[in-house]
């Protein structure tokens, strides 16, 4: 794991992949469309770095009943740029149940597992990751 200035660089890296990659799929149940409307403020706001807002109207899309993998997913992200671990390990699993072949979900799961120092898990889903994602030098 990268420290200090690299760590932030690399958890930039991986964070722009995570939020372009999981936000370009959607769910067979979801219009595509129909879901990009409801989400684009959300991810926008995210991608602009208002994590207050972009937190609020994830969480908002959750009440309206949109249970998609990109809401978990940015849920996590958020959590993980906020430091809080544990919670985003959480969003990033609830994304995996939805869609357990998010190799970008499950890259930052692994990286919140080992920030929690919970190496083996970590190492479990960060190989999990690679395989899912071997062209992503983020991955490895």
């Amino acid at each position: 794991m990268p420290s200090g200035k690299r760590y932030r660089r690399w958890l930039g890296c991986i964070l722009a992949l995570a939020i372009t990659g999981v936000a370009s799929r959607c769910a067979p149940q979801t219009p595509a469309s129909a879901l990009e409307d409801q989400l684009s403020p959300a991810i926008a706001a995210l991608k602009s770095g208002d994590l207050d807002k972009a937190s609020q109207l994830f969480a908002e899309a959750l009440q309206r009943g949109v249970r998609h993998p990109i809401v978990y997913h940015n849920l996590g992200v958020i959590a993980q740029m906020r430091g809080q671990q544990e919670a985003a390990a959480a969003y990033f699993r609830q994304a995996l149940a939805l869609e357990p072949a998010s190799g970008a979900s499950r890259l930052l799961l692994g990286a919140s597992l080992l920030a929690m120092q919970k190496n083996i898990e970590a190492e479990d889903e960060l190989s999990k990751a690679v395989k899912l994602m071997p062209q992503q030098p983020e991955a490895r």
